[in-house]
């Protein structure tokens, strides 16, 4: 420990011999540094603050109706792009700043400068701060002035280009989704058209299909039991007498009401004729001849008339009507019988025409079987293209309401209200350089250096100070030390040294003293 303190007195000896070299240099560190310091120009700030209210009144009461915009991120996004090329060149024209720029390295140099010195701060809840610094505090004013328009105007427009943007598109977007609906509404109509019959609905194919074998065979189960109908009623029907004998004509004397029985019979054959023609004619009214049922009925007709001509000519020979002895008449239950056997085989022959029509149906649409399937799933296809069109085209027709209200509250309703907290205003002094701190530090780094200066020349002309180092630095015996006498006008010389450091010293901490008093009485009047 005692060397260590011989060695810092040593050390603070050596640089106290150098006193006058580190007094002169710290004089002259100070002095440059104070001129620095007054030579940078001051800068003036401008400020103003502003609160932005999103909470209005009518936005919750249009929740749901309109188009909700984020005005949070909308204001995180201003704030961001505020100080945008576009936005800086703005403020250029705003404050006559771009009068003097001549070229384009000029003017974006001075955008350069705006952007270093264009501060925008979020405070607290949606009240922002915007700044601005320069030499001219008029200038700082009006660009802080020409800010706040910018971001009002940036914010009150930017919902409405939007939402004009979003407009267009989604009318842009209706039109091609109606010409697309039209083109699909166009091909389900030609494909209907085209596959009549193989549609599905309410009763698709395989349902006809069944209800065609279902038909079918209900005929061929009536047909078959027309058939043995009419097989037992021809059996009974040969069993019978067309005619009869009447062996005692006195008895029997004339028929009932004076007609004879073949005149009866004439009447009840012409009465069946006149039937079949109407029948004839309407079966014809809907058929062609060649048709099983109007053959039949045809050929119906012309037996009837052969019999009638038949009955006609038996009873010619008997004018009064009356009977002879052993007189042929007809038999009444054989006419009835053939009257039913007729009737049935002309159901028989209708049945047969059904079954036949109903077996080329069956057949017909067995035959299309494969086809149905496919044009099930394609007519399912473009059913589902259909909806999904006209789903997409309903859900844009919604969202362009919305968007038109939305419009329409943008532009006549304040949805964001904008309150100037501070207006913009410029400080009465100067906000760089902190002139006070710098020259402090000016005089703080010139004593440093001239210590150091001292401390280096103490170092490049090394002397013993003590008589412990002169013996540490050689292997010579050192003998003692002899103090040194000083006389009276050796001793006065040092005095007059001592006092006038002492004054040299003294005098740089006066001179940092007055221009520290100089900045505070003279410095920034000019705000």
């Amino acid at each position: 420990m005692k060397d260590v303190y011989q060695q810092l007195v040593a050390l603070l000896y050596a640089i106290w011999q150098r006193r006058w070299q580190a007094i002169i240099t710290a004089w002259a560190v100070c002095f440059i540094g104070w001129v620095i310091v007054y030579a940078v120009p001051d800068k003036y700030e401008s400020f103003a603050r502003i609160y932005v209210n999103t909470d209005t009144v009518l936005r919750p009461l249009m929740r749901n109706i309109t188009v909700e915009t984020n005005v949070a991120d909308q204001l995180a996004t201003i704030q961001q792009t505020l100080l945008s090329r576009p936005n800086l060149e703005k403020v250029l024209r705003m404050t006559d700043m771009d009068l003097g720029s001549t070229s384009n390295t000029k003017t974006q140099q001075q955008i350069n400068e705006l952007a270093k010195n264009i501060k925008v701060d979020l405070q607290g809840t949606n009240v922002f701060r915007v700044s601005y610094s320069n030499p001219d505090p008029a200038l700082a004013k009006r660009v802080v002035q020409s800010l706040l328009t910018i971001f009002v105007e940036s914010n009150l427009g930017v919902n409405r280009k939007e939402l004009a943007g979003a407009r267009r598109f989604i009318d842009n977007q209706l039109k091609e989704y109606e010409r697309q609906l039209q083109d699909a509404e166009k091909r389900r109509s030609e494909f209907k058209r085209a596959n009549i019959g193989y549609l599905p609905g309410e009763e698709n194919y395989y349902q006809k299909l069944d209800q065609a074998k279902t038909d079918l065979s209900k005929s061929q189960s009536d047909l078959k039991e027309a058939q043995t109908q009419l097989v037992a009623m021809k059996k009974y029907l040969s069993g019978l007498s067309p005619q009869i004998e009447i062996t005692n004509p006195s008895v029997v004397g004339p028929p009932i009401g004076g007609v004879s029985s073949g005149t009866a019979t004439n009447t009840t054959i012409a009465a069946r004729i006149a039937a079949l023609r109407a029948q004839i004619d309407d079966l014809r009214s809907k058929y062609t001849a060649n048709h099983p049922d109007v053959v039949v009925a045809q050929r119906q007709l012309d037996e009837l008339e052969a019999q009638l001509k038949k009955q006609q000519s038996n009873t010619g020979s008997n004018k009064n009507g009356g009977l002879t002895a052993n007189a042929n008449v007809s038999n009444p239950v054989y006419e009835q019988m053939l009257v039913k056997v007729i009737d049935q085989e002309t159901k028989v022959a209708v049945l047969k025409g059904r079954v036949l029509d109903q077996k080329d149906k069956v057949s017909k649409l067995e035959s299309n079987a494969k086809t149905v399937p496919v044009v099930e799933a394609k007519m399912t296809r473009l059913d589902r293209d259909y909806n999904v069109l006209k789903a997409n085209y309903d859900s844009l027709l919604s969202t362009r309401e919305s968007a038109r209200i939305a419009t329409d509250m943008e532009t006549n309703s304040d949805n964001v209200q904008f309150r100037i907290i501070d207006p913009p205003t410029t400080s009465l002094r100067p906000v760089t350089p902190n002139r006070p701190v710098l020259l402090s530090l000016v005089l703080l780094v010139g004593l440093v250096t001239g210590i150091g200066v001292a401390f280096l020349l103490s170092q490049i002309h090394s002397t013993y100070m003590t008589v412990q180092r002169l013996r540490d630095e050689y292997a010579f015996p050192v003998l003692g030390s002899i103090s040194a006498v000083l006389l009276p006008e050796a001793r006065r010389q040092r005095m007059v040294e001592a006092v006038t450091f002492a004054a040299s010293f003294s005098g740089l901490l006066i001179a940092y003293g007055g221009v520290l008093l100089f900045d505070h009485l003279f410095m920034g009047i000019g705000a």
